[in-house]
């Protein structure tokens, strides 16, 4: 008989509270399973079965502890209660149940187990083998009828980690557990991909990657993905403690890169992080605190684990302002019991200052470890990998300290972003599916409604779930992996989002548009979008920012302001600056979002829309090149410049201390040379970043004397160096690898 987990020893204040629960628990009476309502001083299913998890948990663990008989006759009248209701409980929600109810099985039946009589194990071993077969009939993220399977779901993980525990804890009382158990593995080897060396194959093909998990993101948002890496985990630790396979050291290297992408999605106030995926809630992109702290005692030992630890330790109970949900800083005293850390925590502020996750192919960048830093990301994949993952490629959001000023509209919670104007409601807009409210190309050609061939059109209709035209990316979509670096200093990506911009038939009318993203500094962003599809297409970049307001119930003033080609935010001590260079005298206009595409403004965010005023007669290689500048909100805008050179476009700028240059190739074909003039104080030392060079080493020159000699140039084509002022720059190549072929044009072209 093989057991899930060894104990540990009880620290002794969760110990005390949770002994204390199942005290109580014991004066409790177990209905029979009901999704209904509660009565005072009774154990019910509750939401989705946690009632029985949250109250199973703590009175097995007083049995194993103290071996009162009592606490363990608790949990038996739970288990009756379950497998007297056949596979309802399992069931809830298409599934949902499979992390809380079979949970509470799989604990309740392995930590009681001497207390069990044979009638008791078979009637068990009944519900589980009931639930299962409603699980592979009907299970969403299981069975294809009710939706996929998908590794990055958070039903999927729930589902392996569920029924892997409950076979491993029925094994030898269960004859089909152990086909559950293969099953689970199975379906695991299948599906689950991140980039790892495989280990052993325990059932089944190899592990295969590399996938959306493979760079630590959780791509449905730390709402939903930070707890389907936690169930994971505790499937690997249940597989090790039980005698099975050791999945645990096998994913050991993971389960670190986890804790180091989080370690970066955290944002400088310490309390939030990403606000990607679908935040389901009256808060949003606010860090659970039971994440890093669960995570950084199971890597208890690692530098990663300490990492974690320390982000547990420090951040915010206060969230920066009132409003948010307890819940947020919660870790449950079961958690804290198994989940406590036995070594102090390690500051992480010696780390790099930009990071770039594969798989999910996030680039971050901040300009430093405080509280007060800029903090930037870009989101350059066009996979979509799971059911609240938004639809969000080339999105890039910016927040100076706790400031958060190129925001996602789309899930966008009223104040600064994070807590619903009502108690209870939703995010305002709560649109995972569209782009239209996220800072990326808003593309529109027309549809079927203009008469035209809709399996030539990348959009069918303008509703909420197509506007802007990321309304369909296809789980089979080819991945094409963007460029990058990360520099001292400065870190680039240029991703490929074409597929982004999809119809139903898998096609679509851009036949080219890459974003190319530079952070020089940690603080100033240049963003190059290159755009070719027909000249009667819309297209234009929306940036999306706080709204117009003199003062919030967090005291956090607003305020927006568009002049000729400069737009700029102020939100609380920090002001953000946008200036657009291209197009030459862009059309810009403010305007207030809405909550639902289509109706009137109601939102109470704001958004900046750039156009082409000669888009009609564009068609190649439309660009449009943006300089964001994040500074305190009395700082001035430093001075830009646009920067026009053969095959290149870039800009310059200026604050006086620190010299910006970034370039970029107008057709994004790969050059050997550019030469351009860039003019600043002598005194000052700039650095200059060019991408869309071919593979080679260069020669540099200012005012004609060579500055550098030999800089090599890798497959992600960038160049970049540091120079005091001077005015006209050569770039030449010295030797050349074999030349690479142009980008070829996606076309109409079936993904």
């Amino acid at each position: 008989m093989t057991r899930l987990t060894a104990l540990k020893n009880a620290n002794d204040a969760t110990w005390v509270a949770l002994k204390a629960q199942a005290d109580t628990d014991l004066t409790f009476t177990v209905p029979s399973y009901s999704r209904g309502s509660c009565p005072v001083n009774n154990i019910c299913y509750d939401y989705q079965g946690l009632g029985w998890l949250n109250e199973v948990e703590p009175l097995a663990l007083a049995y194993k502890l103290t071996g009162t008989v009592a606490y363990a006759r608790k949990v038996i009248e739970i288990l009756d209660a379950m497998a007297a209701a056949g596979p309802a409980p399992c069931s809830a929600d298409t599934g949902y149940a499979s992390r809380s109810a079979v949970l509470a099985f799989a604990l309740g039946f392995d930590w009681i187990y001497d207390q069990l009589n044979a009638t008791q194990k078979l009637n068990y071993a009944r519900e589980l083998e009931g639930c299962w077969t409603w699980l592979q009939a009907s299970g969403f993220e299981w069975n294809c009828s009710s939706g996929c399977p998908t590794a990055y779901g958070n039903y999927y993980g729930a589902h392996i980690m569920g029924y892997g525990l409950a076979a491993i804890a029925l094994e030898g009382d269960d004859n089909g557990a152990p086909a559950i158990l293969a099953s689970v593995l199975n379906s695991l080897n299948t599906y689950f991909v991140p980039a790892l060396t495989p280990g052993p194959t325990i059932v089944g093909p190899p592990l295969i990657g590399p996938g959306g998990f493979e760079g630590g993101y959780g791509v449905e948002g730390y709402n939903y993905g930070g707890s389907v890496f936690l169930r994971y985990i505790q499937f690997f630790q249940g597989m090790k403690t039980s005698g099975k396979a050791d999945l645990f050291t096998q994913y050991l290297p993971w389960m670190k890169q986890i804790a180091k992408n989080s370690v970066y999605e955290a944002r400088p106030d310490l309390w939030s992080i990403t606000d990607e995926g679908e935040w389901s809630g009256p808060n949003v992109h606010v860090y659970y605190r039971f994440f890093p702290c669960d995570l950084g005692a199971i890597l208890t030992g690692t530098t990663e684990g300490g990492w974690m630890t320390y982000l547990c330790q420090n951040l915010d109970p206060n969230y920066g302002y009132s409003g948010v949900s307890p819940a947020f800083g919660i870790v449950s005293n079961f958690d804290q019991f198994f989940y406590h850390p036995v070594s102090p925590g390690t500051n992480y502020n010696t780390l790099p200052l930009n990071f770039f996750s594969p798989g999910d192919n996030h680039s971050i960048v901040r300009s430093n470890w405080t509280t007060s830093a800029v903090h930037t990301t870009v989101n350059g994949t066009t996979q979509h990998f799971a059911d609240h993952q938004s639809n969000i490629a080339g999105h890039i959001s910016i927040q100076r300290g706790s400031d958060y000023m190129l925001i996602n509209a789309g899930m966008w919670a009223g104040q600064n972003g994070a807590v619903s104007l009502e108690t209870g409601t939703w995010p305002q807009t709560d649109n995972p599916y569209s782009n239209w409210d996220r800072n990326t190309l808003f593309y529109w050609d027309g549809g079927a409604s203009e008469g035209r061939n809709p399996a030539n059109s990348s959009c069918l209709e303008q509703t909420y779930q197509y506007a802007g035209c990321q309304g369909f990316w296809g789980a089979l979509n080819p991945l094409i992996p963007p460029k990058h670096k990360e520099g001292i200093g400065w870190t680039f990506q240029e991703a490929n989002l074409t597929r982004a911009y999809g119809n139903n038939y898998g096609l679509t009318t851009i036949t080219d548009y890459v974003r190319s993203f530079v952070n020089v500094g940690g603080d100033i962003s240049f963003v190059m979008d290159r755009i070719s599809s027909p000249s009667y297409s819309t297209r234009k970049l929306t940036w999306h920012t706080p709204a117009l307001r003199t003062a919030t119930p967090s005291g956090i003033a607003t305020a927006i302001h568009v002049a000729g080609s400069i737009a700029s935010v102020t939100v609380g001590s920090s002001k953000l600056w946008i200036d657009t260079l291209l197009p030459t005298s862009p059309i810009i206009t403010n305007s207030t979002d809405v909550l639902v595409w289509g109706q009137a403004p109601l939102s109470t965010t704001q958004a900046f829309n750039v156009s082409d005023p000669n888009a009609s007669s564009c068609s190649i290689n439309c660009l449009f090149l943006t300089v964001f500048v994040p500074a305190a909100s009395g700082a001035p805008m430093p001075t830009t410049t646009l920067i026009s050179a053969r095959n290149y476009k870039g800009a310059l700028v200026d604050d006086g201390v620190a010299p910006r240059i970034a370039l970029f190739s107008s057709d994004g074909t790969p050059q050997t040379s550019v030469t351009y003039t860039a003019t600043y104080g002598s005194s000052l030392n700039g650095r200059h970043v060019i991408l869309d060079m071919a593979p080679g080493t260069y020669n540099v020159t200012r005012d004609g004397a060579t500055i550098y000699s030999s800089l090599p140039v890798g497959s992600d084509g960038s160049l970049s160096f540091t120079s005091t002022g001077g005015s006209l720059y050569a770039v030449q190549a010295a030797a050349v690898a074999v030349r690479p072929p142009a980008p070829t044009s996606l076309g109409a072209a079936v993904f």
